[in-house]
């Protein structure tokens, strides 16, 4: 893939003279938060290759792939010549607060109460959402080109990897059913990081692949994701008004109420649309576990079970106890509020209100700085979250270590980007040219 994301020439130019070091000099050394950046990448990688969804349904041993994280942020920090870290944002502190309520929950339950179906796959990833705050150095430019091409090939990996599943060519791949909705938001963070990185060619090919995929599986979620993607390029198109972003999104929460109340129609258009691509409608299993979670939360709606219950039940998908189905409840949300009560189910909600926030302010002032590669990787990340909130609605993504690892790198990734300063008053020519990114220290 090209380089360039579609800057000036001159700028580029410019970029490219400003790179190029004194013969016999070495080259710079990568930033402490490159290397971090690229770890998280990895972790990205692996469960884009985990076709056997060990990451999801394996053993404990799984979560040693948080060693690989945790690693790398021990070992940056062991190289560092300061005590100092980043001062922990709103966010992570809602967040904190959401991981001790339900991580110690769930190891009680696993511990005295013998849970055998526990929440530790959703709070044990999210430990690794902190990390990025034992970095201090900003990624360049450079650096941020070169993470947003590679989750652009993580994009095309893992659409490549469901068409072969989808076509029948690799029976295995078909047979573990790993590329189905759960993972979809890798094809439209893929498809956000070629797009905003004015990749065309690579672009085509994944939309291609992109369109197989969904005609030889036409699910609802896939349709839903792409929605939400074509919405949140929509709303964050450089040019026009800040306030399109938040307009956008009340809009959005709107249609949400508005489909809840009238929930009846809502399930008659899914049954319509399942029957229009011929797709198999398992509307009855889906309604026999949310109801079951609702009911579980009317039973402790404050606090739930505290995250220390059974995150999986055995419902019935027909009148008369027939056809017994065992499943989480394919929605995070009730997952939350069954497990978790009001208080569980704000923590996260505000959480994602957080990021949603304070992702869209950061890209804009990474635009408003001359910092295209950061507002693009910043801008990429955004819709690959979005794209997991929506999936979430639908299917038990909190339920697999993967899914949870996912999540939190690509939070990972929009934070440690840090925000950008703005050019010094003094120096008006320095006006557009690029800026390096600022974080809050405070000592460790």
């Amino acid at each position: 893939m090209p380089a360039p994301i579609g800057d000036h020439p001159d700028r580029v130019r410019e970029e490219e003279q400003a790179r190029v070091v004194d013969e016999g000099a070495a080259a710079p050394a990568p930033t402490e938060t490159y290397r971090f950046m690229r770890v998280l990448l990895v972790v990205m990688v692996i469960v884009t290759l985990d076709f056997t969804k060990f990451l999801d349904k394996g053993n404990a041993l799984r979560y040693l792939i948080l060693v690989v994280p945790f690693g790398e942020a021990l070992l940056i920090r062991a190289r560092s010549r300061t005590w100092l870290v980043r001062r922990a944002s709103f966010g992570d502190k809602i967040l904190l607060v959401l991981l001790l309520f339900g991580g110690v929950g769930s190891v009680c339950g696993r511990l005295f109460l013998h849970t055998s179906s526990t929440a530790l796959p959703i709070f044990i990833p999210m430990a690794m959402a902190f990390l990025y705050l034992l970095t201090l150095e900003q990624p360049t430019e450079d650096e941020t080109r070169k993470i947003l091409q590679a989750i652009a090939a993580i994009g095309l990996l893992y659409v490549l990897l469901n068409a072969l599943a989808n076509a029948g060519l690799a029976p295995t791949l078909k047979a573990s059913r790993s590329y189905r909705n759960a993972d979809v938001m890798y094809i439209a963070l893929g498809f956000a990081a070629l797009m905003f990185g004015r990749w065309r060619s690579p672009l085509v090919v994944l939309s291609l692949l992109a369109v197989f995929v969904f005609v030889t599986y036409p699910s609802a979620t896939a349709a839903m994701v792409m929605l939400v993607t074509l919405v949140t390029i929509f709303a964050t198109r450089p040019r026009g008004s800040r306030a399109r972003f938040y307009v956008t999104g009340i809009t959005v929460l709107l249609v949400l109420v508005v489909a809840l109340f009238g929930f009846g129609k809502t399930i008659q258009l899914a049954g319509d649309y399942f029957s229009a691509v011929g797709k198999q409608n398992n509307t009855n299993a889906r309604l026999a576990l949310w109801e079951a979670g609702i009911e579980k939360f009317t039973q402790s709606p404050l606090f739930g079970d505290a995250f220390s219950g059974e995150t999986s039940i055995t419902v019935y998908r027909q009148a008369g106890q027939r056809a017994p189905f065992h499943n989480p409840y394919n929605d995070d949300y009730i997952l939350f509020l069954a497990s978790g009560g009001v208080f569980g189910f704000l923590l996260l909600t505000s959480w994602i209100a957080w990021v949603e926030v304070t992702a869209y302010r950061r890209y804009r002032s990474f635009l408003a700085t001359g910092d295209r590669c950061h507002a693009a990787l910043t801008r990429a990340l955004l819709v690959g979250f979005n794209a997991w909130l929506t999936a979430a609605a639908f299917n038990p993504l909190f339920s697999g270590t993967g899914r949870s690892m996912s999540l939190f790198a690509m939070y990972g990734l929009m934070m440690v980007m840090g925000r950008p300063s703005p050019p010094p008053r003094s120096s008006p020519g320095l006006e557009g040219a690029q800026m390096r990114t600022t974080t809050e220290a405070s000592p460790g």
